[in-house]
């Protein structure tokens, strides 16, 4: 991970007025039952995330970092981008591409996905009941739009909030996996933790954090 910038390490969330950390927490309650329901965002609710979301405590904050081809010098990586099957997102995520003028509205049938964000949408939480969720701000300087432009989602793996680069996602994103595979084998039936677990819940204790 590169050093971080102050709008993924610092606690802002400590500057701001109480109203303002009122409204964030109210927007993290909204895009969470949305994301939820799949509900399509509107374009002022996404433009909301830059101006509330990467300067608070509230959320994971992660910006990406594109590295320089060593041959030429660019930053190749950061244009790259995939044409899917609309069906295959979640229209809560195509909404807020689109609110960016990244994909086209009026295509029904395909989306355009830049590469950094395809990321993290293969990690988008659909079952808030199984699985758990990390509220996260993804800030990308975009290259295509010459903006820096924003999306959030609840993910179902953790990080700390900073500057990333593309192996460094993937290499969180790989790890998060691993570790909810772990998770499922050990509730597996014959697995003795996996018992342990069950007769909790069977009995109402539940476990705790």
């Amino acid at each position: 991970m590169e050093e971080t910038d102050e709008s993924c390490t610092s606690d802002d969330s400590n500057m701001q007025t109480p109203a303002t950390r009122r409204r964030v927490k109210r927007l993290l309650r909204l895009l969470k039952n949305q994301q939820c329901y799949d509900t399509v965002l509107t374009p002022a609710t996404v433009m909301s995330f830059k101006y509330l979301l990467p300067y608070n405590s509230l959320c994971t904050r992660v910006r990406v970092n594109f590295t320089r081809d060593p041959v030429t010098g660019g930053k190749e990586e950061a244009f790259l981008r995939y044409e899917r099957p609309r069906g295959r997102h979640c229209e809560y995520m195509v909404s807020q591409l689109e609110a960016w003028n990244i994909t086209d509205p009026e295509n029904k049938d395909t989306v355009i996905v830049p590469h950094a964000l395809d990321i993290f949408l293969q990690c988008v939480v659909h079952d808030f009941q199984g699985e758990k969720a990390y509220p996260t701000v993804i800030t990308w300087p975009c290259p295509i739009r010459h903006r820096t432009l924003y999306f959030f989602a609840y993910l179902n793996f953790d990080m700390p909030s900073g500057q990333y680069t593309i192996p460094e996602l993937l290499a969180l994103r790989k790890k998060g996996e691993v570790s909810r595979a772990l998770l499922l084998k050990s509730m597996e039936p014959e697995n003795e933790l996996g018992q342990c677990i069950s007769s909790d819940f069977s009995s109402g204790r539940g476990l705790h954090h």
